[in-house]
Formats: structure tokens, sequence, C-alpha cells
């Protein structure tokens, strides 16, 4: 009993005979110079931190005392004095300590076997510190308790079990064992099955038995002095129906995609009359999509028990996971062996991210009879969806647009992708006036080999340079490619990826995933190969492309060679531009010793067919139907040939949308003697193409003779 003032009394001394040498160096020196405290800036004040400012017995906390001059800078080399105003609660360590260069200075603080608040102080015999709590707790005294009763909606003579879970001042589970008792607060009501119980897991439990009387029974809980209660509906008319009320919103994006990733659901409990029953605890049960979404964050996240509220609503949240699809909430009754159940409408889970593997681009008209004309228009759509097919992509992405010359977009660089997962924009042909573009329609590039081969092929046919470009002013270089015009859509998305073992994520070194190039570029020579790693061009005779620079590194940057679940994606759209088909007519000569075949250039003649000779009774033609970049006409288009004499054999052809390269530019007739061995003199025979392109009649004809 004696030590512990022995101690305190010894640490009383040594701080008083520290305030009385600090009190003495505060004097002045026998040669008037300044004692070591004040030596420095005036001391102006002196705070005190404890950390922690809660403890248990036998604890410690750190203290901290900073010390400032008047000008807020702090203060070295002073000598503070630690000091509580009930020792009885704690001891503090050492009780004189010295500021450093920061200004600080710091003990330690260590509780006795007592609870009580303690107030730290510092001074250096001139300035004293605020006072600083820190409170002293023994651990284990109940502090808070907490009371749930299961179901809190019973029939007359049915039961309830009351859960109380005890915590002491740390928000902690009490030590196993602890007292805790239970009370009906009316005895009319109804009686516990036991009045008392004790604590495993913070957690005691005890079970209500409802009387013969309706009513609301409040069941009183305490343990250590600490009190609370729980109260039981006791009905006497048992619920009639359950009925689904609502799921709020119906759509829900999936987890971490930054759109609104919960829904309520809400059912409505009955009686006979319809009218609402309150307190009646409903089962409710999720149903799909997996993938982590859950109605509940306990052990049985696909299973929630609620209570109906005043207005018999019982509701739940549903939480979305990583998973799109839809899910359902499956609620559920009992009563007197009876189940009543109902299933909510469905709440789609998605609005994902865009996927590259998801991602295309359409346009309502892709072959645009302008190659002369501004301001013929087409309408490009983006359509987007998320890895698991989900169009109702995260509203609000935004998607842009760039265009290669020839076509203008009606957007300043971006739309908002629509609830559908779609972003749709004007493109309208607006050919530069420059000598940089030769060609109308997209860039001039160079031609590929298929390119060079039909340019000879036309060539020796039909004479096309000669007969036609050099005749017109047109390039001789022009080739199909000429006429495409890319239209390049970005958006931010992420990289497709095949979840084979279906966990929603990716995971390296299992699924599958498609690299894509990490810089969007518009594809100006329609090179563009992701399975080749080709397409960008940087140098060569083709016109550089240009590129959005998604890093900000002043360079195109290739494929990373990893998964990227944020990056821009991107699509190169082609439109094709055409202008007004020229006909060219090449009358078929055949050599049959040679089998060479060649265009007569003279008239044609259509030999009787009663003649021996294997070339006797018919005539073929080939006819080429083209622009000047040999590409196919737009949509619409109609191709005819005929005869005023004879019979012909020939197709007719009547052109659908479409921007593919190469297209159907040479088509095919033969001419038929209908009057073989007749004695009539040869007749004159016109042969005639007509394309009716765009509301105008284009025709050309040449002649011949039919025996």
């Amino acid at each position: 009993m004696f030590a512990p003032n022995k101690i305190f009394m010894r640490q009383i001394v040594a701080i008083v005979a520290a305030l009385l040498l600090l009190g003495c160096s505060a004097a002045s020196t026998s040669d008037g110079t300044t004692p070591p405290n004040a030596s420095g800036p005036a001391v102006s004040a002196i705070t005190v931190t404890a950390t922690p400012d809660s403890v248990n017995f036998s604890q410690t906390s750190t203290i901290r005392a900073t010390v400032y001059d008047s000008s807020g800078g702090p203060v070295s080399g002073v000598s503070l004095v630690f000091a509580l105003d009930q020792p009885s609660l704690a001891f503090i360590t050492p009780a004189i300590a010295t500021t450093d260069a920061t200004g600080l200075a710091t003990a330690t603080l260590t509780a006795r076997s007592q609870q009580g608040n303690v107030n730290v102080s510092a001074t250096d015999g001139t300035t004293t510190s605020a006072n600083r709590q820190v409170a002293i707790q023994s651990g284990v005294t109940a502090a808070t308790v907490n009371v749930t009763a299961d179901p809190s909606t019973i029939l007359i003579g049915a039961t309830s079990a009351i859960r109380a879970e005890v915590l002491d001042s740390t928000g902690a589970w009490v030590p196993n064992g602890t007292a805790v008792s239970f009370a009906v607060a009316n005895p009319t009501f109804g009686s516990m099955a036991v009045a008392a119980a004790t604590t495993v897991s913070g957690v005691a439990t005890a079970t209500f038995e409802a009387g013969s009387t309706p009513g609301n029974a409040a069941i009183n809980v305490s343990s250590g002095g600490i009190t609370n209660s729980v109260d039981v509906l006791i009905n006497q008319t048992a619920p009639a129906s359950l009925e689904f009320i609502s799921a709020t919103p119906g759509l829900i994006a999936i987890q971490g995609s930054g759109g609104v990733e919960t829904a309520v659901v809400a059912f409505r409990v009955n009686d006979q009359n319809g009218n609402p029953i309150p307190s009646i605890g409903v089962s409710m049960t999720l149903e799909g999509p997996g993938g982590g979404a859950y109605i509940d964050n306990d052990g049985t996240p696909n299973q929630i028990n609620v209570s109906s509220n005043a207005l018999g609503i019982a509701q739940a949240t549903l939480r979305s996971g990583t998973v799109a699809g839809p899910a359902t909430i499956l609620a559920e009754i009992t009563v007197g062996g009876v189940v009543f159940r109902v299933r909510s409408s469905v709440v789609s889970i998605g609005g994902g991210v865009p996927s590259a593997g998801r991602f295309s681009v359409a346009a309502t008209r892709l072959n645009l009879p302008a190659l002369d004309k501004n301001n013929v228009t087409t309408e490009v759509t983006a359509y987007m969806a998320d890895r698991f097919g989900n169009y109702n992509i995260l509203e609000g992405t935004t998607v842009s647009f760039y265009s290669e010359p020839a076509l203008a977009i009606d957007t300043a660089g971006s739309v908002l992708v629509g609830a559908d997962g779609t972003a749709t924009v004007t493109a309208r042909t607006q050919h530069p006036n420059q000598p940089a573009y030769p060609v109308p329609g997209g860039y001039d590039v160079g031609p590929e080999a298929w390119e060079t081969t039909l340019l000879g092929y036309v060539n020796e046919w039909y004479g096309w340079t000669a007969r036609v470009q050099a005749e017109r002013g047109w390039a001789g270089d022009n080739t199909p490619r000429d006429g495409l015009v890319s239209v390049l859509v970005v958006t931010d998305g992420e990289e497709h990826f095949d979840d084979l073992n279906a966990n929603g994520i990716y995971d390296a070194g299992i699924d599958q995933m498609v690299d894509t190039f990490d810089d969007p570029f518009i594809d100006y020579n329609d090179d563009i190969n992701l399975a080749q790693n080709t397409g960008y061009t940087s140098s060569g005779s083709d016109p550089i492309e240009m590129f959005v620079d998604a890093n900000q590194n002043g360079t195109w940057d290739h494929k990373n060679n990893v998964w990227d679940s944020d990056k821009k994606i991107f699509h190169n759209f082609k439109i094709l531009i055409t202008g007004e088909p020229e006909i060219l007519i090449c009358p078929v000569a055949e050599d049959p010793d040679t089998l060479v075949q060649s265009c007569e250039t003279s008239l044609f003649n259509v030999i009787d067919g009663a003649d021996p000779d294997l070339r006797a009774g018919y005539k073929r033609f080939r006819f080429l139907v083209a622009d000047m970049n040999l590409n196919y006409p737009s949509a619409g288009t109609k191709v005819s040939a005929s005869a005023d004499k004879g019979k012909l054999l020939s197709e007719k052809i009547t052109f659908e949308d479409s921007s593919e390269v190469p297209g159907k530019i040479e088509y095919y007739a033969t001419l038929l003697d209908d009057d073989p061995g007749d004695a009539d003199p040869p007749k004159l025979v016109e042969f005639k193409v007509t394309v009716e392109w765009e509301g105008k009649k284009i025709e050309k004809s040449i002649f011949g003779y039919i025996d």
C-alpha cells in the first residue's frame, strides 16, 4: 500500500525541484546574461496532443508537446515539465523533456488500473499549455446494447427470437459470459422463456412467447446498467396477400462503372380486407445474374428478411456486381403453413463501359453520289455494348468523330451516348478546293496490286485512260480506293477478352484478350489490319495519317501487349463517294484459231446463224459502267442493255447501297441472229447501254450489222 505513495512522492519532489530550477534560471545571472530558456525567442504558446486519447488499463499513449514563439515558429532547447491532474489514474515518463529542433518534446503516459479521465499539460515555468484529456477505460464495461427481434411481427401464441449484441466503449464485443437480462415491459402480452443469458461472441439470445392479447410488446434488455428495448407486434388477423409494388430504377450499372449501382425493390403485405399490415417478416431471395450482385451484405448475400413498415411496405436494396444481366427478387411470407409468393419485375444490370469487341459503326447511306457535289449527307451511328453484349452502357459516354478530307461532321468533336448505346452524327460531302487534293473524294493514295491489275485490264479492253480519263482531264492513276473516305470513331472503353472462367473479370494467363492499337488514327489508305499489326502510315508516298495521341507523348503508339480496362477504342468506317458513271462498250472480236479475244474498233457484224463458221449467229459484248475512280454507281442506279434487232441476252442490274471495293463495273451481253438462213440483206442494228443514275438517264450506243 505504501510503495505507490513513495513513487508518487518522488515524482512530486522531482517536479518541484525542476520548477525551482526553472524559476532560478529565469532570473538574470551575475553577469546580467539571459537564462538558458530565454536565450532564444520567447515562448509564446505550448500545445499538447495525445495519441491515442483513449486507452485501457496498463496501456500507453504518446504525449507530444510543441513550443512556439510569437511568430508561430518552433522553439528548441526549452525544458518542459509534464503534469497530470489525476496521477492516481496514470503516470508520465519522463517528467521533464527538452524540445528538439522542431520545438517538439515527447513523453509516454501509462494507464494504471482505475477508470477515469486524466488531463495532461506541459509548462516551461512561465507558459502552460491547455489540458489534453486522456480517457482510461477498463476495456470490459458494456457501453452499447443493440436489440433485434426476429420476426418483429407475430400472431397470438407465436414466438420471436430476441437478440442482444453487447459492445464496449470501443465498439468491440464484451467478453464471453457477460450477463444480459431480458424482461417484457407488460406481461399481459407474453413472457420470456428465460430471464437472463450470457454472451457468446458478444451476443446473448432469449425467446419471447406471445400471450393471447394482441398489441405491441416492448422487450427490455439490459447489461451492466445499459438498457435498450425492441417492440414485437402481436397480430390477431393473419396477412392475406403479398404484392409487388415497384423496382426503382429498372436499370442499374454494373459495379465500378460509375453509374447508379442500386435499385430499391418494394413489396406490400395486406390483410384480408386489403389493408396494409406493418411489421410482417418478408423473406426475399435474389435470382440472377451472379457476379457479386447482392441484397444483403452478410453471409447470405442472395437472401434477406425484412419487416413491413407502417404502410405494409417491405423493401430491399439490390446492389449490382461485375456481371450484367436481368435480376429479379422473389418475396414470400408464410401464414398458418400457407406460403404466399410474388416475384418482382426485372431489374436490368448493365451500364458497363464499351467493349472493343462490341463496337461497330453504320451509316444510312454508304455510297454518296457526290464526287462533284457538296452537302450530300449521311447519318453515321456508332453502336456500343459492354463485354456481355448489353447495349445499355454507361450513359454519358463520349464518342468522338473525325473525318478524312471530302467529308465534314456536324459536331465539334464529340457526342454523348444515349440510353440505347448509340451516338449519331451527320456527315456531309465537303470537297477541299486546293491543289494538294487533286482527286475528288478522299486522299489520293497509291494503288494496291489489285488496283494496278484492274487499271491494266480496263486499259487493255476499253482504252480507259486514253478514251475517258484523258478526255475528261482525270488523273491517269485514279483507282477505287481514291473514292473511299474514312470516318474515325473513338470512345473510352476496354479491350475485348473471352472470360473463360466466367468470373466477370479479366485474368491474365487464363482469359484470351484482343490487343488493340494504343493511339487511334484515320486510315487514309485503307490498309489497317489489327491481326497483322499493320495500318498506321507515318512515311512513304501515301499521306501521313492523323492520330489521336491518347497519352500525349507526341508519337504514335502501337500495342502494349496487356489487357486495358480503360483506353481509347476506335473504328475506321468507310464511306464511298462516287460520281456520274461513264459507259464504254466493247464488241468482242474472237479468233477461234488462237483463242485470242480483243475489242473491235470498227462496226460489229453478227454473221447469219446458218453460216458454218463457228462464230456465226451471235456477237458478244462487254461493257463498262464506272465513275472516274472505277467505282460502281450509287444505290438505285439501274444498268441495262438493249438492241433494236435480233435477240439480246443480257442481265439487268439495280444497285444496292454499299461501300465495298472493288465492286461490279463490267457487264456482258450477247446479240443473237433471230432469223438464221434468211435471204435478207444485212440490217443495221443499234446496241445500246442505258444507265439510270440519280434521276438522270445516261446512254451510249454502237452500231453494226446483223445478217
